[in-house]
């Protein structure tokens, strides 16, 4: 008779494999979901209690896993929920990498705003559990400074817009991401890389 092993899809839901269905999928395609239920049973875990009084054995279960299943992909828990952690941030720095810097700020803030809406859960946990998110300076990265004073300016920006994003999040992000998008626009200071185009310009004085 085959057995049934139950995994946590990505939303938090259940789905059956059967064994013929588990084993005809390649390594990959079983890491893989592997990873994604396990990230989606610590996630739920830690929003019930700190990440350090969580074993191995509850994520597993949460999973509906085999403990060898979660040391084929992570070798601790910490690496399993850094791996949640670089996920976002990719996501994030592939928005900040997108081109509407140049061409459309607004739209360009307002992705940054809809990206963490999307991933509400997963910074719910971090702010609640004073997590230290991985960050890295994003907007030197997209307009690398250069010199020193252009530096501490990218530096006051970021810290200006990433302030304003964690607030607009605690307090329920009640304005949409498209409103939160145009005031950013408007009082976060410009500087290299990130300027008006003249069209902007114009259309904002008018």
């Amino acid at each position: 008779m085959n057995t049934l092993e139950t995994i946590v899809t990505s939303s938090g839901q259940t789905c059956g494999w059967k064994e013929n269905e588990w084993l005809r999928m390649s390594n990959a395609q079983a890491n893989h979901i592997a990873r994604e239920s396990l990230k989606t049973a610590v996630m739920q875990l830690m929003a019930e209690k700190p990440l350090e009084a969580i074993s191995v054995t509850e994520l597993v279960h949460r999973a509906g896993l085999s403990r060898s299943a979660f040391y084929r992909n992570y070798t601790s828990k910490e690496a399993l929920v850094e791996d949640v952690c670089r996920q976002i941030m990719e996501e994030v720095m592939d928005l900040l990498r997108a081109p509407q810097h140049r061409e459309n700020r607004a739209a360009w803030f307002a992705d940054i705003f809809r990206s963490m809406q999307r991933n509400a859960p997963y910074f719910t946990v971090f702010l609640d559990t004073h997590m230290q998110f991985p960050h890295e300076p994003v907007l030197e990265t997209v307009c690398p400074s250069d010199g020193v004073e252009d530096h501490y300016q990218l530096v006051v920006r970021e810290g200006a817009f990433m302030a304003v994003l964690k607030d607009w999040f605690r307090a329920g992000m009640k304005e949409t991401p498209e409103e939160m998008g145009r005031l950013c626009d408007r009082f976060i200071p410009h500087g290299r890389g990130m300027e008006k185009t003249e069209e902007q310009t114009e259309r904002g004085s008018e």
